[in-house]
């Protein structure tokens, strides 16, 4: 560790006490300096602003992070000086099952949320395949569950939210009510932020009703292309699923997620039965080993599909490709970059459960638009530039 990255940990154990602070091992393996970066959790509201003050008064920059789940994608970010995590920050604000809304600490984990929602008679959305994954790092990370299909992204699910900008100044818009119309929408900013907008602490939610049934099914196709020809006319039926999905492994599947009262589903079976005879009710997918995943709108399927058979010979054996055409990300921060370095790199190992979009999200000629956009937001919510590019 250097000389000034120990002097940072030192600060830092002053403010948060030597138990409450950690460091993360180097995040980026070809670099040839030792990136070891401390991480403080606060136990409170004003640790963390006490935290904020410290970075202020150095001149140093921090990364706001959750359980640490999409930390792997946060590797270019090597100008965070430390991280400052949520973990304390977490528990139950605010639960009203009659209004279908539930408010949160940002370090409350996922499953916490949909548990409590579940006995309320509630669904939360995304619904994550990370059991640990909280509020704040599933919203600044923008991250889709698989019922992304028929609830949409995340942000429209994002009531309000309150973040701070410093240490002085907070930011709070919307509010916990579903028909809100009180400022601007900017706690949707904060969604693929990835914490370059600001640490934040509290949000809430819009909640679902729960389902009264489910059933996965899936039929064994061609190839990629035959899949994706199927879920384009799935995707143009009557029917409404949470997930449509092709997955390549040592066979091609494409599967099918289907919610909702039980006349429902079973009317919504008759409908995928027409459209493939071969379709077989199967058990819910976990995914085993690394997962590369592509999505795009449903009008650049055929893109999605040239892309995916492209990027398939450079995968690792182990590695499964997962396919969703019919959805896009709602970000900010374009994720091309993180896939073109991937892809440039001769696509190395994926951890475990890292999602990576490919580019068909962004058009080309849109990113130089969408980066400007975000250089605004950042010049608005982060005046000071405590938070790491």
């Amino acid at each position: 560790m250097s000389k000034t990255a120990d002097h940072v940990l030192q600060r830092l154990e002053a403010l948060v006490g030597a138990d409450q602070v950690r460091t993360l091992p180097p995040w980026a393996p070809s670099s040839q300096e030792t990136l070891e970066i401390p991480i403080a959790y606060p136990r409170d509201e004003g640790q963390a602003r006490e935290l904020l003050r410290l970075a202020e008064s150095d001149g140093l920059h921090v990364l706001p992070t959750g359980a640490g789940t999409k930390i792997a994608l946060e590797a270019p970010r090597e100008s965070a000086h430390f991280l400052i995590g949520t973990e304390h920050l977490c528990g139950i604000i605010e639960f009203e099952p009659a209004d279908g809304t539930l408010t949160a600490w940002a370090g409350t984990p996922m499953r916490e949320l949909s548990q409590l929602a579940a006995e309320g008679g509630r669904r939360v959305t995304p619904q994550l395949a990370h059991t640990s994954a909280t509020l704040g790092g599933a919203i600044a990370t923008a991250q889709t569950g698989d019922d992304r299909l028929r609830y949409g992204p995340l942000r429209d699910q994002l009531l309000g939210l309150r973040a701070l900008l410093s240490a002085e100044i907070s930011s709070q818009s919307g509010g916990r009510l579903v028909k809100n119309v009180a400022g601007y929408d900017l706690h949707r900013a904060h969604c693929g932020g990835r914490g370059r907008f600001g640490l934040i602490l509290e949000a809430t939610l819009r909640l679902h009703p729960a389902l009264g049934a489910e059933l996965h099914i899936e039929s064994e196709v061609a190839d990629l292309q035959a899949g994706i020809a199927l879920a384009k006319r799935i995707l143009a039926s009557t029917a409404r699923p949470l997930n449509v999905r092709v997955v390549e492994t040592a066979q091609t599947i494409l599967r099918v997620h289907l919610g909702g009262r039980e006349d429902v589903v079973e009317d919504e079976l008759r409908t995928m039965s027409a459209i493939c005879s071969s379709f077989a009710p199967a058990a819910p997918l976990q995914f085993g080993a690394p997962v590369f995943r592509a999505c795009s709108l449903r009008s650049q399927a055929e893109n999605l599909a040239a892309w995916s058979s492209m990027i398939r010979d450079g995968l690792e054996l182990e590695t499964t490709l997962v396919v969703e055409p019919g959805i896009a990300s709602a970000s900010l921060i374009p994720s091309a970059p993180i896939a073109r370095r991937l892809v440039s790199s001769q696509l190395p190992n994926i951890p475990q459960g890292i999602d990576v979009v490919l580019p068909t999200e962004v058009p080309t000629g849109l990113s130089t638009g969408v980066l400007a956009l975000q250089g605004a937001v950042r010049k608005a919510l982060d005046p000071k530039g405590l938070f790491a590019n």
